[in-house]
């Protein structure tokens, strides 16, 4: 990642235009939680949706994700009341 121009300073950091304070905070985190990335050139770097038994993303399942309700038990016990 160094050689690549991903080490600190280097040209992968460059922007376009000056950076504001708050950007400029996000990026310094963003340098820490990429220091300890390494890159494996030998093994594939792919996405996988854990929703579906194929790792495939369909909106379907995430559809069925963000609607699943529990079950809520609507009997109640006459002693309860």
């Amino acid at each position: 990642m160094s050689q690549l121009g991903w080490g600190e300073g280097g040209e992968a950091w460059r922007w376009r235009r000056r950076l504001f304070v708050w950007e400029e905070e996000i990026v310094g985190e963003l340098i820490l939680l990429l220091a300890h990335v390494t890159l494996q050139v030998t093994k594939e770097d792919k996405w996988l949706w854990t929703l579906e038994n194929s790792s495939t993303f369909t909106v379907g399942s995430l559809y069925r994700f963000l609607t699943i309700q529990p079950q809520v038990d609507l009997s109640v016990d006459a002693a309860s009341i």
